[in-house]
């Protein structure tokens, strides 16, 4: 059993080193072997996370941006609960930095409200929390990631992958820690409308 972790970036915001370090750490605790493939280039993080599944020689592949971590026992909770899946997701918590402004606690929890969401649930809501996810290696032939996408990459792969049949599997376990932080793409406010317009183009590829 081995597990490819891909680190797809453009640029080094400051937290890529403790982003290895956390694979590191996650892949010892699990005892497994594993690789992680950081994949680099100023193209799209679509286009960095297919060159780096290119690369990819395990079973399983899962992803971790350069801004955020995993915890130490997300891969062993995750190839635990993949057994007759093509695909899981699970829990997360988000750490909220300096830059934003509210009431403690600045570490927040989130639980999917739906664990095995139908792709009509999906168009309603996206109710994956896109870092937790970890695929099957064999589940799909050819391109995974649409490159012509500049947002909502893992969205519209986790649509196409319920649109096709797939089975999906929840693991009630934090996989994922996800930094909030001010030079996140998702949170630069002169985007937000064509944001949610290429959202809505994704959406449609499915109704």
């Amino acid at each position: 059993m081995k597990i490819s972790i891909i680190i797809p970036y453009q640029k080094d915001r400051g937290y890529l080193s403790k982003a290895i370090q956390s694979a590191e750490a996650a892949l010892a605790y699990a005892k497994v072997e594993g690789e992680i493939i950081k994949s680099q280039s100023d193209n799209g993080v679509s286009f960095n996370l297919n060159r780096g599944i290119e690369q990819a020689k395990g079973e399983f592949i899962t992803y971790l941006c350069d801004d955020d971590e995993l915890p130490r026992e997300a891969i062993k909770d995750t190839l635990n609960g993949m057994r007759g899946y093509d695909f899981v997701h699970g829990n997360a918590r988000c750490v909220y930095e300096d830059s934003f402004t509210f009431n403690e606690p600045r570490i927040r929890g989130y639980k999917p409200k739906i664990k095995n969401p139908t792709l009509s649930q999906m168009l309603e809501f996206n109710q994956i929390h896109g870092g937790t996810v970890t695929y099957r290696r064999d589940i799909i032939e050819g391109d995974w990631f649409d490159e012509d996408l500049w947002t909502g990459e893992e969205y519209d792969f986790n649509l196409f992958l319920l649109s096709q049949g797939k089975q999906l599997g929840y693991i009630n376990k934090d996989l994922y820690i996800y930094r909030h932080h001010s030079a996140q793409k998702s949170k630069q406010n002169n985007n937000q409308s064509e944001r949610r317009s290429a959202i809505e183009q994704i959406k449609d590829r499915y109704r």
